[in-house]
């Protein structure tokens, strides 16, 4: 029960300190092998025009996921702006899927127009989402990264993927057998 209780919380609708005043952002990132990808995702200047906080989703969430909404209304709540990225493909129209190992989401992200003002950005992963965070912050990145943080990511993909495959007795055996 306890390894299921993040995909649990995801059900419970978010309770929002605000009304979310966001608006749609659209950046591309380069791909060496699929060329110009659409990135996809909610942007809010926020009131306090030092810090910027880019918020990443996690495996199978999107932009409007609710821990992503909820966080950002928290955010929004302290006067920060805020960027909810959707990864590659995470809205069905990239033509291309993010994985663990893509950091050039963030960091097309963190170069788009509507973050360059921001003289500190802070970036918060969730699951998945995380692990691609702490990659990045690993790399070489923006000068301007103040912080990251990572919720519940694992940061070993191989024991997680093995978790994920093993059957569940409720559910039986799962499709994947890598």
């Amino acid at each position: 029960m306890q390894a299921h209780l993040w995909t649990l919380m995801r059900l419970r609708p978010p309770r929002l300190a605000l009304p979310l005043r966001d608006e749609p952002w659209s950046g591309t990132v380069v791909d060496p092998e699929r060329g110009a990808v659409p990135l996809g995702g909610w942007f809010w200047p926020g009131d306090d025009r030092r810090t910027g906080v880019v918020l990443v989703h996690g495996l199978g969430g999107s932009a409007t996921s609710p821990y992503l909404t909820a966080t950002a209304s928290a955010c929004h709540a302290a006067g920060l702006a805020t960027l909810r990225l959707g990864l590659r493909g995470s809205d069905g129209k990239a033509g291309d899927f993010y994985h663990a190992g893509l950091t050039a989401d963030v960091a097309a992200a963190l170069a788009s127009p509507e973050l360059a003002p921001f003289a500190r950005v802070v970036v918060i992963g969730f699951s998945l989402g995380g692990h691609v965070a702490l990659r990045y912050a690993t790399e070489r990145h923006d000068e301007r990264l103040a912080a990251v943080a990572a919720v519940c990511a694992p940061l070993e993909l191989q024991p997680a993927q093995r978790s994920f495959d093993r059957p569940h007795p409720r559910r039986g055996p799962t499709a994947s057998t890598s």
